[in-house]
């Protein structure tokens, strides 16, 4: 299953969010996903993900169930974004959490989907892929992260 979702800077842009999931039939009966463990952090609450790692993606993503267990809330007279798909509109929330990954620390933004049935946990390249080189391998069903030098934390 492939997902892509691009975010738009609410800065830059004061339209709706594009999210536009593509499902493919695989060829193959066994197909990889390039899954990566990932932890999270929200103020005393972390959990341990396993995230796609989507190039696609603008933005990482995780679902209602996993924020509300990570204590977070929505706030009183909060504007969610809304992000417009092939089936219609989801709402999502912007969060800023602390992500671990391959022993490194950051903040990176995500959005956190308001929708109890969508359940995806991307991990988009905002921040992300401006902090490590990252390297598909398929055959090998692999993912390398490696941290690049000219970026600090």
């Amino acid at each position: 299953m492939w997902h892509i979702i691009k975010f738009l800077n609410p800065y830059t842009y004061s339209g709706l969010r594009r999210l536009v999931p593509i499902h493919f039939r695989p060829l193959h009966k066994d197909i990889w996903e390039p899954n990566v463990i990932v932890s999270l952090k929200v103020r005393d609450r972390s959990m341990q993900l396993e995230m796609l790692v989507d190039s696609g993606a603008d933005i990482s993503t995780i679902s209602l169930q996993i924020g509300q267990d990570m204590g977070l809330e929505r706030f009183e007279n909060e504007v969610v974004d809304l992000a417009a798909g092939v089936n219609g509109t989801l709402e999502y929330a912007l969060r800023s959490v602390q992500m671990t990954i391959e022993g490194h620390t950051f903040m990176a933004p995500v959005a956190w989907l308001l929708d109890p049935n969508c359940d995806d946990l991307l991990l988009g390249r905002e921040v992300v892929f401006d902090l490590f080189d990252i390297e598909f391998k398929q055959k090998d069903e692999t993912i390398l992260f490696k941290k690049r030098n000219d970026v600090s934390i």
